[in-house]
């Protein structure tokens, strides 16, 4: 540990501590998301009691809990100062950018449903905005063409200074910008859209937000791209209840676990081979 270290999680014991914390957090997320995923699709021997009816609304209660509340400890054991920060909308939470800041960082919240009068503020305003041609409004715009894996992306990115008419915007600390970011996709002649809200602690800087924005989605559509060859993910028609998510969660497990495998060859060459071999899926589980 360097002496120019400067996370809030200093002391060894501080930063063993913290590290205990989010292995517990991460692992009743992990446990409860399987729970889940028996009960929507339950192999012979096991069983649930239909009474409490609650029990089962708690341990997914316990799982959402969870994997918020392990977000600002594992920021505690980061060193953020100067960082730009991005969270999906599950850490689209007042504590967590107020967290954020107090380490120096900047961030950019994905804003969904959860938050449910912010989302809807945000879409009203750019809706209203757009039906008026952006008069009058601080407007910075950024338009990105990307080409990759058999398709392309258009990103167009919007972000303003307008706070006005959010909910109690002064409860998100160091709020500056809200954002809207279209992602229109070209895969042969299939053409999809999808538009994502943002807020940030970045004013008007609107080729930051799209740096910062532009990283995250790099790291969920490469990620995606791994799991459609190595796992057919896109194949995949379970859509039942937790069903998806759950096996989301196993699919990212079984990844990391091929990846640190040091042999060489392809993921879905390890994967297949470890299908076939005891000692090779031995190797993947346990490594020596």
């Amino acid at each position: 540990m360097g002496p120019n270290f400067t996370s809030p999680a200093r002391s060894e014991r501080t930063t063993a501590m913290l590290g205990i914390a989010v292995g517990i957090l991460f692992g009743v997320c992990l446990l409860t998301g399987l729970l889940s995923h028996l009960i929507q699709q339950p192999p012979g021997w096991f069983a649930w009691p239909s009474r409490p009816v609650w029990l089962y609304r708690w341990s997914q209660g316990l799982h959402v809990f969870c994997g918020i509340a392990a977000i600002p400890v594992l920021l505690g054991l980061l060193e953020l100062r100067g960082c730009s920060v991005t969270i999906d909308a599950m850490g689209c939470q007042r504590e967590i950018a107020e967290k954020i800041r107090a380490q120096g960082a900047d961030y950019v919240l994905a804003v969904k449903k959860n938050q449910k009068e912010l989302h809807q503020a945000i879409e009203d305003y750019f809706e209203t905005a757009q039906q008026a041609g952006y008069r009058a409004v601080p407007l910075e715009s950024l338009e990105e063409v990307d080409s990759g894996h058999g398709r392309v992306e258009v990103r167009r990115y919007e972000l303003v200074r307008g706070l006005s008419t959010l909910p109690k915007p002064e409860q998100w600390k160091d709020l500056q910008g809200i954002a809207r970011v279209e992602c229109e996709r070209h895969v042969g002649e299939q053409v999809s859209s999808e538009v994502r809200y943002y807020i940030t602690s970045f004013g008007q800087q609107v080729g930051r937000l799209a740096e910062a924005v532009r990283g995250h989605w790099g790291i969920e559509n490469s990620l995606h791209w791994v799991l459609d060859v190595t796992f057919r993910e896109d194949d995949s028609r379970l859509r039942s209840g937790y069903g998806a998510e759950n096996f989301a969660v196993i699919r990212h497990i079984a990844l990391n676990l091929l990846k640190r495998e040091p042999s060489k060859g392809s993921l879905k060459r390890k994967r297949y081979k470890a299908a076939l071999s005891n000692e090779f899926r031995s190797n993947v589980l346990f490594p020596q």
